[in-house]
């Protein structure tokens, strides 16, 4: 009976040991719970802001974007205007060109007609 007894005593003993060790276990895990819990909102709220921060960013280089095609486009068609200006200014300048120069030519022939009308008159003088 008394080893049975001695037996009992220890293992209340070693129970005793092993609920207070658990009780120290669960103490330390509930500490780590809570600085896990506090260091994942802080991240949760940097991740927060961040977020924000992209979305306004996003929402930017998006306006940027907008703008820049706007600009092109305004560009572009600048730049349509005044190629087709520069074509017709070159279609009338080729006109009037070809006016001087048949204007020119009618101008010789009159000069040589009248070169010869004078040469013709000085010979009946």
């Amino acid at each position: 009976m008394d080893h049975l007894e001695q037996h009992l005593v220890a293992g209340i003993a070693q129970l005793e040991a092993s609920e207070v060790r658990a009780a120290w276990d669960l103490a330390v895990w509930l500490q780590d719970s809570e600085d896990e819990k506090a260091y994942l909102d802080s991240e949760e709220v940097k991740k927060t802001i961040y977020s924000d921060k992209l979305h306004i960013s996003v929402q930017a280089a998006t306006a940027h974007e907008n703008k820049a095609w706007e600009i092109y486009f305004q560009s572009s068609s600048s730049y349509h205007n005044a190629v087709t200006t520069c074509i017709h200014l070159g279609e009338a300048y080729m006109d009037d060109k070809h006016k001087r120069s048949d204007e020119a030519g009618l101008i010789d022939e009159v000069i040589k007609l009248f070169k010869d009308n004078v040469s013709t008159l000085r010979g009946t003088f």
